[in-house]
């Protein structure tokens, strides 16, 4: 069985959706997917980036420095993000009561530049 540090992007977030599904949050595991992600975090797409944070504020689960780190790559890539990956990222950083005014200010801007993608 691979490491998760051996992961590709979409297996990294496909394992943490599945556990935030399942409600559970088995520490270890979300601390090597955090760690994991965050080495290449800017390789990885906005779709993965955006379920990966959805994952842990699904579970409640604040880990800063993969929080930060979704942050930056999130502002720099934002016009590369569909409107589900929009929604998801400033749901979940909302959900955590996470108040980073520029990520917040970028989301607002993509979603408004994106608003007629946006289902009803």
């Amino acid at each position: 069985m691979k490491k998760i540090s051996e992961y590709d992007p979409q297996a990294i977030s496909s394992t943490s959706w599945s556990f935030a599904v399942l409600k559970v949050a088995d520490q270890p595991l979300l601390n090597a997917i955090a760690e994991a992600a965050i080495r290449k975090i800017g390789v990885y797409e906005p779709q993965d980036v955006s379920i990966i944070s959805w994952s842990f504020a699904k579970l409640g689960v604040m880990h800063s420095p993969l929080l930060d780190s979704i942050a930056a790559s999130a502002r720099r890539r934002l016009s590369e993000f569909h409107p589900q990956a929009i929604s998801n990222t400033a749901w979940s950083f909302a959900t955590l009561c996470i108040c980073d005014s520029p990520l917040l200010d970028a989301l607002a801007a993509a979603a408004m530049a994106k608003i007629k993608y946006f289902d009803a």
